[in-house]
């Protein structure tokens, strides 16, 4: 089995700091990312949003290439794209030239997925390799996920993911996910796995992926300490260790120490990521986190109320954070009380 690992720090780390890194940062980070030998580096979303070079948000390829020059032939340099308010359009986005990223991840809901298809098509003709990544992959009943496939099939992009959006995926459930993927998508498409360690569930979830027998080509997800939002991610440096100990790599798990102490370390004195009951009880609920930090920052009521609360939200209302909804079942809670 051929292992990758793609570090997220400049994108899914950004939650913590409104991805504003400042600018030396940035290149620095991509830079010894590239020196730790990480196979994959995503440097930031893709955004309608003016460029600052502050932050690691790009309106352009052109503005991106200006933070991954000089370029790596041993690296392979992605971002994000992301549907909604600050969607970049395909217009926008230059044709592929040696000097941009080489690839771009789509991520999705399940109700986008023509558009997704039809822009990974559009970027695949740019030039682009494309990553497509259905949220809350593990929502989907099996006939949906394999029509999706076959969707997917017809694109042949550079890689399809796993995502477990609200990181509450046990080992049986990535498994049975990945044996359904692997059984129904052509073979020259790489699988991925993107996990939040919500659960504390990030690392042995990946080692359960690493030593399933299949010739597949698998690339993992992590940032540096894990940097994430609440309990953030699977950090990169053990990953990384992990694949040198048991395949052989060399991966440079200095560099990675380094870019802590050097870049990240400061952002964690003022916003730590980690272990949190509230992220604990969404991902038990299978439901958006911010359900729980909602209730979690009144300040005035219990733990067990809170996964209490939880358990009452139906699931239609659990995969996009509804505010109004859950002041309401807050609220209704109360009077019950009285």
């Amino acid at each position: 089995m051929n292992i990758e690992i793609l570090d997220c720090t400049l994108r899914d780390g950004g939650y913590i700091n409104n991805w504003g890194f400042g600018e030396k940062n940035i290149r620095s980070l991509i830079s010894k990312l590239t020196e730790a030998k990480i196979n994959i580096i995503e440097c930031g979303f893709l955004t309608s949003k003016p460029s600052n070079e502050d932050f690691s948000l790009f309106d352009s390829m052109e503005a991106l290439a200006e933070c991954i020059y000089p370029k790596s032939s041993h690296s392979t340099y992605v971002a994000m794209l992301q549907f909604g308010d600050d969607e970049i359009k395909v217009e926008k986005i230059s044709e592929h030239k040696e000097e941009f990223i080489d690839g771009i991840r789509i991520i999705f809901h399940e109700q986008d997925l023509f558009k997704a298809i039809e822009t990974g098509k559009k970027l695949k003709e740019k030039g682009y390799k494309i990553f497509l990544q259905p949220m809350k992959t593990r929502d989907y009943k099996n006939d949906d996920l394999i029509d999706l496939i076959k969707e997917v099939n017809g694109l042949e992009p550079h890689a399809f993911y796993i995502v477990d959006t609200f990181g509450s995926m046990y080992k049986k459930d990535l498994l049975q996910l990945f044996s359904l993927v692997d059984s129904n998508l052509k073979e020259d498409i790489k699988i991925g796995f993107h996990s939040h360690n919500n659960l504390q569930l990030s690392f042995s979830n990946a080692q359960e992926l690493m030593n399933y027998e299949t010739d597949r080509e698998i690339i993992i997800d992590s940032s540096v300490s894990g940097m994430g939002r609440g309990a953030g991610n699977l950090p990169t440096e053990i990953l990384a260790r992990y694949v040198n100990d048991n395949f052989q790599n060399s991966y440079k798990i200095s560099r990675l120490l380094n870019i802590y102490d050097e870049h990240l370390s400061a952002f964690f004195d003022r916003t730590p990521w980690g272990y949190s009951l509230p992220y604990f009880l969404s991902a038990s609920h299978n439901c958006h986190p911010d359900y729980a930090t909602h209730l979690w920052n009144k300040q005035n009521i219990s733990v067990e109320t809170i996964d209490t609360l939880l358990g009452q939200i139906p699931n239609d209302k659990k995969s996009v954070y509804d505010k109004a909804f859950i002041e309401n079942l807050y609220s209704s809670f109360n009077l019950q009380l009285v």
